[in-house]
């Protein structure tokens, strides 16, 4: 878990720190050894082998859409100053953005956002190198980082994090900031390979947090969207479970289910706080909360 305005988590789930580890040694060999290979060997150095193309799908390296995610990219130059400040920051992220996340969704969840949306963002990269025919070396988990960002955001819209661990800031602003500071470099270097990539990984992250979390974005203009589908979804889970569970006909409730969802709430309350529920959550709280009170009158 994380206090507010601290500068990490105090506790780092295992798989953050595999990811960690992974991401900093593949693209620290592939910075140290790429021009050895390359000009001395005359031999493809790992961010050939490793970061995602259309070339290298067409030699059948299936493995690119997934290890191009653990480079960082680099230029002719190898290591420099500005590499190694760039990994250190995405390093960073992973590990307070993705730990927050990953304390709240569990690790099955976690790595369906952070490889899925690293997967979509890719292809949809690719497509659009197609479009504006323009084929280059695609690395960096920018994307996946961005998904991982939203559902940070949706979890915590108001709780402050300390930005180069200095400056106090609400994660519902710095996502704000972040996009709208990707849109306008894309948009003025008429980059569009680079705009599909960074909108495909935040479009995932607020529609896995939307859909399968039942989050709602930190954002009032999507409220009425977000209302909307999460109704969707409740009357749709409430019928499937009205299917298949053993109800009581004055209520058509499970009580079993009532007690163990009220306990649980109030854990994650006591935990996190009243803003952690979701709307979801809220919504069936009340419910509950209503009836048990008719009960007793």
């Amino acid at each position: 878990m994380m206090d507010n305005l601290s500068w990490g988590p105090t506790y780092t789930p295992t798989v953050i720190k595999r990811l960690l580890v992974v991401m900093a040694t593949l693209s620290l060999l592939s910075a140290l050894t790429n021009n050895l290979f390359v000009h001395v060997f005359s031999l493809p150095g790992l961010q050939e082998w490793l970061s995602l193309s259309w070339n290298g799908l067409r030699h059948y390296y299936l493995w690119q859409p997934i290890t191009y995610l653990f480079l960082q990219p680099i230029d002719s130059y190898g290591i420099q100053l500005s590499y190694l400040i760039s990994l250190c920051f995405n390093l960073y992220i992973l590990w307070v953005v993705g730990t927050m996340v990953h304390e709240r969704i569990g690790t099955k969840h976690f790595l369906a956002l952070f490889f899925l949306s690293g997967l979509l963002a890719g292809f949809v990269a690719l497509m659009s190198m197609r479009l504006v025919e323009t084929y280059i070396p695609l690395a960096g988990p920018t994307a996946s980082l961005l998904a991982l960002f939203v559902v940070w955001a949706m979890f915590y819209p108001s709780n402050d994090l300390l930005l180069f661990f200095l400056f106090p800031v609400s994660p519902k602003f710095l996502l704000g900031v972040v996009c709208g500071v990707l849109a306008i470099i894309c948009i003025a270097s008429l980059d569009l390979v680079s705009f599909a990539f960074y909108a495909t990984g935040i479009l995932f992250g607020y529609f896995y947090g939307l859909l399968l979390l039942g989050l709602a974005s930190p954002y009032e203009f999507t409220k009425p969207f977000d209302r909307k589908v999460l109704g969707v979804i409740n009357r749709w889970r409430g019928q499937e479970e009205n299917d298949t569970k053993i109800v009581d006909i004055s209520t058509g409730e499970s009580p079993e289910d009532e007690d163990a969802f009220v306990d649980a709430m109030l854990t994650k309350i006591s935990r996190f706080g009243e803003r952690s529920l979701t709307p979801f959550e809220r919504q069936k709280m009340q419910q509950i909360s209503e009836k048990r009170m008719r009960d007793h009158r």
